[in-house]
């Protein structure tokens, strides 16, 4: 099967609740996988990706490169990539996926997720492992983006977005070595140049 011929979900397809038109869905992980079973097979997304894991292990694969899930592990992934899942024991942790106009929503820079280097397409700088004496703030924040995109009280969005923005802000303090960084910077900029035009 060739990568045009996947399957791309939107969020609404993975979502039986009614959609909100701000496309967030935020869960712990091993609920989600009960739910959506067949996503362990090679897929594209139309949406923003996250997964952290707090346990399991077996692999994943981000456009065909496959890394081992390890606890501590948070891997990120933008529109259109392929990925899948083959995990040989009970995987848990946090799953986030949004839209760029859930971000948007709150944040006046429309290209404002572009400085993540975590979100320009290359496989290799999507997968950080969390230092062990960082995870618990990490599993917090995510705690707090799930609690929220599950609540009804006023002004959720708001939180569950800024709690997201302060996650992503907090993984990319994790990236490895200053000049990976910038060499990884000019990489995606042109990736993502190319993939939007």
């Amino acid at each position: 099967m060739s990568k045009q011929n996947l399957p791309t979900y939107s969020i609404s397809t993975l979502r039986e609740a009614q959609l909100s038109p701000k496309d967030f869905v935020a869960d712990h992980f091993a609920h989600y996988l009960d739910e959506h079973k067949n996503l362990k097979f090679p897929h594209k997304h139309s949406f923003y990706h996250l997964v952290y894991f707090t346990k399991g292990s077996g692999s994943h694969s981000i456009d065909f490169v496959t890394f081992p899930v390890d606890q501590g592990q948070i891997y990120f992934m933008a529109p259109g990539q392929v990925h899948s899942w083959d995990f040989t024991s009970k995987s848990d942790g946090y799953i986030v996926n949004f839209s760029e106009e859930y971000i948007n929503a709150l944040v006046a820079d429309p290209r404002y997720l572009d400085q993540f280097n975590f979100f320009s397409g290359i496989a290799a700088e999507q997968v950080i492992i969390i230092p062990e004496e960082d995870r618990r703030r990490v599993e917090q924040t995510l705690e707090t983006i799930v609690t929220e995109g599950k609540s009804k009280e006023a002004l959720k969005d708001d939180f569950a977005r800024t709690a997201l923005l302060q996650l992503l802000i907090l993984v990319s303090r994790y990236e490895i070595k200053e000049d990976r960084k910038e060499k990884s910077s000019y990489n995606s900029v042109v990736l993502r140049n190319f993939k939007s035009s």
